[in-house]
C-alpha cells in the first residue's frame, strides 16, 4: 500500500477517531504483536501509525512534528500558540 488515509490508518490500527495516542500506541503494539513474521502487515501497521501520529502531533500554528501541545515546548520552539 503506497499511500493511505487517516480512515484506513484508523482500521488497520482498530481505532477510532476520537482515540488517545496512548490508544493508538497500544493499538500498534497489539497489531503489531498479530503480524508475527509478516513483514509486509508489520510495514501496514507501522505506516498507520506514523500517518496517525502525524495527525496527532503536528502543531496548527508552527506545523512542528513533535508538539504535544505543551506550552513550554512551544515557547521553547519559539512558538508562542
Amino acid at each position: 500500500m503506497a499511500t493511505m488515509t487517516p480512515e484506513e490508518a484508523r482500521a488497520v490500527l482498530q481505532v477510532s477517531a476520537s482515540s488517545s495516542f496512548e490508544e493508538v500506541l497500544a493499538a500498534k503494539d497489539r497489531q503489531l504483536g498479530r503480524a508475527g513474521g509478516d513483514k509486509e502487515k508489520a510495514m501496514e501497521v507501522d505506516m498507520a501509525y506514523d500517518l496517525l501520529l502525524m495527525q496527532v502531533r503536528t502543531c496548527c500554528c508552527c506545523y512542528c512534528v513533535a508538539c504535544c501541545g505543551c506550552v513550554c515546548l512551544h515557547m521553547w520552539r519559539g512558538c508562542l500558540a
